[in-house]
């Protein structure tokens, strides 16, 4: 029998500990390390978004991508890239979505959308 990756265990009791509501059309991973940063192992600068805060922000940026690019929904990409903002992983270099009069930051918008999907995938249901 193989044992579950420590990883894994720890990412499921954090899902079950979460309390904020997810974007409508969203889903958790069923695992961390089915990610595709999860099947890379342990450290670097990624690590943060394979946490179940990590992944919630990508949802987060997912949901201000479709509100924003093809929804064109000004107050809902607005409120989900600030509350994306408030949820960047710690990174050296991190993507602000929106800037101090609360516009949306396209460029920074869409480059942590790819950052996003080359770390957890795409969260969508």
């Amino acid at each position: 029998m193989v044992s579950e990756d420590a990883r894994d265990t720890e990412y499921r009791e954090q899902v079950a500990a979460w309390t904020a509501p997810l974007p409508p059309g969203f889903a958790w991973p069923a695992t961390r390390t089915g990610t595709p940063a999860g099947k890379w192992g342990h450290g670097g600068d990624w690590d943060g978004y394979t946490t179940a805060a990590g992944i919630y922000h990508c949802m987060l940026v997912y949901a201000a991508w479709d509100a924003y690019f093809l929804n064109d929904d000004p107050i809902l990409s607005k409120d989900y890239a600030a509350r994306a903002d408030a949820t960047q992983p710690d990174m050296p270099y991190p993507n602000l979505l929106t800037r101090d009069d609360g516009t949306i930051r396209d460029q920074e918008l869409a480059s942590e959308s790819g950052i996003c999907k080359g770390f957890v995938g795409d969260l969508r249901e």
